[in-house]
């Protein structure tokens, strides 16, 4: 009889035992394939972050180059309000030139 028992025990404790490493398995399994699922997803995610990078590198240089040109501009327009303010001025500012040192330095 405590034959028949230790047998009996050694037989539950290697279906116990089958079950556990077919768990461990399973559950190697089931980490791999989340693994495999998870790198999926990032590089799923750097190649969508690539491509808004690029496209907002080239609107960042559309728009670069857009106020580079604004700023030309709006520096041309400056000299040349300059240049007309000084032309206009200018038989005003040699006369006031002139009285300036006629005043502080006589006739």
């Amino acid at each position: 009889m405590a034959q028949s028992t230790l047998k009996i025990m050694q037989e539950i404790e290697a279906a116990a035992q089958a079950v556990l490493d077919d768990y461990e398995r399973q559950k190697d399994a089931f980490k791999d394939s989340l693994s495999k699922d998870l790198e999926k997803i990032g590089q799923a995610y750097d190649q969508e972050t690539q491509l808004q990078l690029a496209d907002l590198e080239a609107s960042s240089q559309k728009e670069l180059v857009i106020l580079r040109d604004e700023l030309t501009e709006t520096i041309a327009q400056n000299e040349q309000t300059v240049r007309r303010v000084l032309t206009d001025k200018k038989d005003e500012l040699v006369q006031t030139i002139v009285d300036k040192v006629v005043e502080r330095y006589g006739n």
